[in-house]
């Protein structure tokens, strides 16, 4: 059976390879037309923006735990991987993986919630990313393996979250000392335990990073629409998603999608956020009404639309700069909003 499982991650990963061969052959093909879908995109981070999006249409043909499994093995070797020491542990009984620089002298703490829209991903797809946030703000990461639907819909996920920041606690971290951060859904999830920690009347973290936010699951219009011919993520493969992960629950209880409750309750009870999204995503729309409802109510919320950007697109940063330049400017919020307990 290993052996089996060995064979079939190295076949993917051979797929995986040759698939990003062809999306780099397809976009030279279109630029030699004279095609190109953003000045500023290089020709490799066009490239990238092809393979998410041909690779995650394959995906989203299989079933669940295909498609889990096959996602993790689409990682393609990274460099960042060798600055940090990675182990699992198991946080408020779910697993996680811990990264931390090597010689990391600080005590700031980064509780991460994966993407996947609820449905997939893992903190082994997501290390590229987290072995560069680690590095850049000197923290600690602690990427939980949460709940995932259709076998456990909300609001698992958001009780493992909440957990485990109750377990970063219990563990003797200071809440100043640590800031929530997730990407995608993982974004929407920070969004909803950084609201469940102050229904809950547990101490705030420093800060929260919601990164591509998935924070209104009831959209259907705007950029839904507008940037789904041109993001990688794909507005009627979440449409389902959505439904699967909230179960029972409305898509407007404000625990699923944050949107609905960020402008409700003491703003002063929420930590600073940063919202960081690409004006190209489908979830561009929500994600700046979000940010501007939470600034109406009084929410230290800081917005950063990144123009021509597409979903996730820090996951590039192996072959673009701009990638990496959005991992610094969460890294530089970790480090300000945590400052005083570094």
């Amino acid at each position: 059976m290993v052996r089996w499982r060995r064979m079939a991650r190295v076949r993917t990963f051979a797929r995986a390879l040759k698939n990003l061969s062809l999306s780099a052959a397809a976009v030279a093909a279109s630029r030699v037309r004279g095609r190109r879908v953003s000045p500023r995109w290089s020709f490799m981070f066009e490239a990238g923006v092809k393979y998410l999006r041909d690779g995650f249409g394959y995906l989203d043909t299989l079933p669940v735990a295909e498609h889990r499994a096959e996602m993790e093995a689409m990682l393609l070797p990274d460099p960042a991987l060798r600055e940090v020491d990675l182990k699992a542990e198991t946080i408020a009984g779910r697993p996680a993986e811990i990264m931390r620089p090597h010689g990391l002298l600080t005590r700031r703490t980064v509780l991460y919630l994966h993407g996947g829209s609820y449905h997939y991903g893992s903190p082994k797809t997501h290390r590229p990313l987290l072995c560069r946030l680690a590095t850049r703000a000197a923290a600690e990461i602690v990427a939980i393996d949460y709940r995932l639907a259709p076998e456990e819909p909300f609001p698992a996920g958001l009780e493992d979250a909440v957990a485990a920041y109750q377990a970063l606690l219990e563990r003797g971290t200071e809440p100043s000392a640590i800031v929530i951060a997730g990407d995608s859904a993982g974004g929407g999830l920070t969004g909803a335990t950084v609201l469940a920690i102050r229904e809950r009347g547990l101490p705030k973290p420093a800060g929260a990073a919601l990164i591509c936010p998935w924070v209104d699951l009831a959209a259907r219009e705007g950029s839904m629409i507008r940037n789904d011919a041109i993001d990688w993520l794909d507005a009627a493969t979440i449409d389902g998603l959505a439904r699967s992960y909230a179960g029972g629950a409305p898509l407007t209880d404000p625990l699923v999608s944050p949107l609905y409750g960020i402008d409700k309750g003491d703003a002063a009870a929420l930590p600073p956020l940063l919202v960081q999204v690409g004006s190209y995503e489908i979830l561009v729309d929500q994600a700046v009404e979000f940010a501007e409802r939470g600034q109406a109510a009084g929410v230290d919320v800081a917005l950063r639309v990144w123009e021509d950007m597409v979903h996730d697109w820090h996951f590039l940063a192996n072959v673009d700069p701009v990638g990496l330049a959005a991992i610094e400017e969460i890294a530089a919020f970790v480090a300000r909003v945590t400052s005083r307990s570094a």
